[in-house]
């Protein structure tokens, strides 16, 4: 068995038993847009990943009016960025560890609640979704993996013969 599975396992584990996470239970009744305002979008941590979900949001009207979208971004990618958006939050990404760049970023997304986060990491990444356990959120959306119930109520499958980018419509479809 590879090292780094067991140590995440003991990672989630450890946090399971001493309170930090909990499985997520469901609470989406979908389409429910009247009640969501706040929307934080987790964007992949690697470079082709991220590439392919800026293509495929290209065309999708961020500015509807009763929403707020806020785009977390790795802060390597900070140059390939071609959204419109005045709330973008960069973080620098380590393989331990994850930090934001700015103090009024992080107060913004951590210590406001936030109606609805959805992460476009279609690998799992053990800090980003510990982090995203953390933000207050009524809704959490994410990609199925082996540990996606400890961390999102709204699970979308990734088949093997499935293109990234469909998956990345079917989050478009859930905004729309």
């Amino acid at each position: 068995m590879n090292f780094n599975l067991i140590k995440i396992r003991l990672k989630i584990m450890f946090y399971l038993i001493f309170g930090k996470i909990s499985k997520q239970t469901a609470k989406i009744e979908l389409p429910n847009h009247k009640n969501v305002k706040d929307v934080v979008i987790f964007f992949p941590a690697d470079e082709k990943a991220f590439r392919i979900a800026m293509y495929s949001f290209r065309e999708f009207d961020f500015f509807k009016k009763n929403l707020n979208f806020y785009f977390v971004i790795n802060q390597k990618f900070e140059h390939l960025i071609k959204l419109n958006a005045a709330n973008l939050i960069f973080m620098q990404f380590h393989k331990s560890k994850i930090s934001f760049c700015n103090l009024k970023d992080e107060n913004i997304l951590i210590n406001e609640k936030k109606d609805m986060l959805i992460d476009l990491n279609t690998n799992f990444n053990f800090e980003l979704c510990k982090m995203i356990d953390s933000i207050d959120s009524n809704y959490k959306i994410g990609f199925k993996n082996k540990y996606s119930d400890y961390f999102f109520n709204l699970q979308l499958d990734t088949f093997s013969n499935d293109i990234t980018e469909n998956s990345f419509n079917r989050i478009k479809q859930i905004l729309m």
